[in-house]
């Protein structure tokens, strides 16, 4: 299952300042042992998963993260 969402929203980063963001939210379900192509983004990303490990690697460095810590 895939799918992708688009949201604009405000966040306020300190007293009477606010930043007019947009975000997306995109969802997909992978099998265990999916691997992705390296690639970048010029815009930042957030990864979490709801079940078992996800490994990365990034940068030769070897990430592990349990189910319900982002990364």
């Amino acid at each position: 299952m895939t799918g992708q969402n688009e949201f604009t929203g405000r966040i306020s980063a300190t007293v009477g300042c606010a930043l007019q963001l947009r975000y997306f939210m995109r969802y997909e379900q992978a099998n265990a042992k999916t691997e992705y192509l390296p690639h970048a983004h010029a815009w930042g990303q957030v990864i979490f998963v709801t079940r078992h490990v996800l490994e990365m690697n990034v940068e030769g460095e070897r990430l592990l993260t349990p189910a319900t810590i982002s990364v």
